[in-house]
């Protein structure tokens, strides 16, 4: 495995370590965080998840990270970066997921997709 450091949260202290990497070769971002307890456990394999059976799944887990290691990067128009918002506001995560489903309604199935 070929993993590229991404991150780690620099409040924990030497005791925790939630830490992002890359997996170069499969291409995947790998979490290190704290263990779910039960109830969480229980509250995510209730949750309903739209084409989704609900449960967690054999091999997968659900671990916790701190918000504040999302990073928000801003994009201009022409798609240069206007830089990085670092936030654990609950509502940025929210406005950010709408904006997504919004963009995503619009969106042209990769099937349709055609190179002009």
């Amino acid at each position: 495995m070929s993993l590229l450091f991404v991150g780690i949260d620099p409040n924990t202290g030497d005791k925790q370590s939630p830490t992002v990497w890359v997996d170069q070769k499969n291409k995947e971002i790998v979490f290190q965080g704290w263990k779910a307890g039960a109830e969480l456990e229980a509250e995510c394999a209730a949750c309903d998840v739209p084409g989704h059976a609900k449960g967690i799944p054999e091999g997968e887990a659900v671990v916790r990270i701190p918000a504040r290691m999302a990073h928000w990067n801003h994009f201009a128009g022409d798609g240069s970066s206007t830089g990085e918002e670092i936030t654990d506001d609950p509502a940025a995560a929210r406005l950010c997921a709408a904006a997504f489903e919004e963009v995503w309604s619009r969106a042209v199935p990769h099937e349709r997709y055609e190179i002009r």
